[in-house]
């Protein structure tokens, strides 16, 4: 009997039995990515957020806060039109509104050339430079901004009402410390780092108003160069607002800026050194002059003023007002343009009045 043939099944033949189930697939669960999140950047995409490394090796993430309109957020251009590994040219906003904000935060990273055993971690600087914020020039009105150890050097929101802007040192004191301890650990290497944290100023600003208007700084220790001419973090160049500034804060910083609003509401900073001018004879400004002043006060109308205890040998400026009384300013007050003002008699021959020092302001 000859043998059997091995039967042949050809795949294209199979059937599948008319009575057979299919198996269940499990389904493969994929998260949503996150909305508009630019992970390099790409001139002129809208985006919501968006983060990229600078020129030193820091990572900058930038983000609008707030439920964000379809069309709106910002473009990022980076200097040369590089996608990443760039300081950043231009940010520009778009569409945005009173319920959305502005971040700006920098993160050090670690170096990818490290000193070896025995050494601290070497960080990048901890801080960026951007050179302009700017707005399309439809908005008006947006809510918080934050730089978080951004240098931006022109921030023009022209014709917004912003309702406040920060800006803080970041994490810039904390890579200071590790790259000076780690430096500090060789003696022919101390002198090579020089720390930045001082290098961390608010630049020139146009808006329409701005509600508060705060540095939260950070001491630094000194860099060692000539041209660094403070070791705190600064207000610098001009701040043009068109309407009101309602307070100015900086308790660790210096105002070397030339400072022009319709109207101040207070001002506290730790030295002044530069320009404060309003417009408005209607409103009052407040200041508690600092132990350092050096600079100039215009105010056109009211100024509630108080001199510190300290020694006035470090106020030389000149003060210009409408009227002028002591630092009581309280609405409620009824004796707040008849405050007695005390002036160091040292002090006395610079201030001028240009109106009845206790007269209330007229509208």
């Amino acid at each position: 009997m000859a043998p059997r043939s091995p039967t042949v099944f050809s795949p294209l033949l199979r059937r599948r039995p008319a009575n057979r189930r299919r198996r269940p697939h499990a389904t493969l669960a994929v998260d949503a990515l996150e909305p508009r999140r630019l992970l390099a950047i790409t001139p002129g995409a809208v985006v919501s957020s968006a983060f990229y490394t600078d020129a030193d090796g820091d990572r900058v993430d930038i983000e609008v806060t707030g439920t964000v309109a379809a069309g709106a957020g910002f473009t990022v251009e980076l200097a040369g039109g590089a996608a990443d590994n760039a300081d950043a040219n231009r940010i520009n906003l778009l569409g945005l509104g009173a319920d959305n904000g502005l971040r700006i935060v920098v993160t050090p990273q670690q170096l990818v050339t490290q000193p070896g055993s025995g050494f601290a971690t070497l960080y990048s600087a901890g801080y960026t430079n951007v050179t302009f914020v700017t707005s399309d020039g439809a908005m008006t009105a947006l809510g918080s901004v934050q730089y978080s150890a951004a240098i931006v050097h022109s921030t023009r929101l022209t014709g917004v009402a912003v309702d406040s802007l920060t800006l803080d040192a970041g994490q810039a004191p904390y890579a200071d410390r590790i790259n000076t301890q780690n430096a500090n650990q060789s003696t022919g290497d101390s002198l090579m780092y020089k720390p930045v944290t001082g290098l961390i100023h608010l630049g020139g600003i146009v808006a329409g108003s701005v509600d508060t208007l705060v540095i939260d700084g950070a001491i630094s220790a000194p860099t060692g160069n000539p041209h660094d001419l403070t070791v705190t973090n600064d207000f610098r160049s001009v701040i043009e607002v068109t309407g009101r500034i309602g307070s100015i804060v900086g308790l660790r910083s210096n105002l070397r800026a030339a400072v022009h609003a319709d109207s101040i509401g207070s001002i506290r900073v730790a030295a002044i050194s530069g320009e404060i001018t309003t417009r408005n004879a209607g409103e009052d400004l407040a200041i508690n002059l600092p132990g350092s002043f050096s600079g100039f006060i215009n105010s056109a109308g009211h100024l509630h003023l108080g001199f510190p205890m300290s020694s006035a040998a470090l106020i030389t400026g000149q003060i210009q007002a409408l009227g002028i009384s002591g630092n009581v300013k309280e609405d409620f007050r009824t004796d707040r343009y008849t405050d007695p003002l005390f002036i160091p008699g040292t002090f006395v021959n610079s201030i001028t009045l240009t109106g009845d020092p206790t007269a209330p302001p007229t509208a």
